[in-house]
């Protein structure tokens, strides 16, 4: 190792990523990628590189897309405050998102699908990096259990 007055030397590797030598020891000199858990991103991610194109989440996503447009979604809306008054409410076509998601991948409990959310880049991708908690999807749920029916 090359020592100055300063203490080791660096060295610049073609990543452009800056490397301590380390004395000769019996363990190899592995060149890893700097490895932080705490480092923040400089962007915000973009959720559809999160999928592949042909992946179930996007499918979902584009069929109540053309519901909603069509207005098969209208009695999802109609429990809701038009006029903007009220708390907030997340999204109808993110609840049904996620719920529908939620059913065609086999977890159905509203405790389950609160933590896919947080874990699995499907549903964060159909909540768009929202997290209900699992009472509010189990509200929605029982809200509109007849709502496909009253158009």
């Amino acid at each position: 190792m090359e020592k100055n007055s300063e203490g080791p030397t660096l060295r610049m590797t073609g990543d452009g990523i800056l490397h301590t030598p380390r004395p000769h020891s019996r363990t190899p000199n592995y060149n890893f990628k700097p490895f932080n858990l705490n480092q923040q991103m400089l962007i915000a991610p973009d959720l559809n590189d999160w999928l592949p194109a042909g992946h179930l989440a996007r499918a979902i996503s584009a069929t109540i897309q053309v519901m909603h447009e069509s207005g098969d979604l209208d009695p999802f809306y109609t429990a809701y405050s038009h006029i903007g008054q009220g708390s907030w409410s997340y999204h109808p076509k993110m609840m049904v998102g996620i719920t529908v998601y939620g059913w065609c991948v086999g977890v159905v409990t509203t405790r389950k699908i609160a933590r896919a959310i947080e874990t699995d880049v499907g549903f964060r991708y159909l909540a768009a990096n929202q997290f209900p908690d699992f009472r509010t999807i189990g509200y929605f749920i029982r809200k509109h259990e007849d709502a496909p029916e009253r158009k």
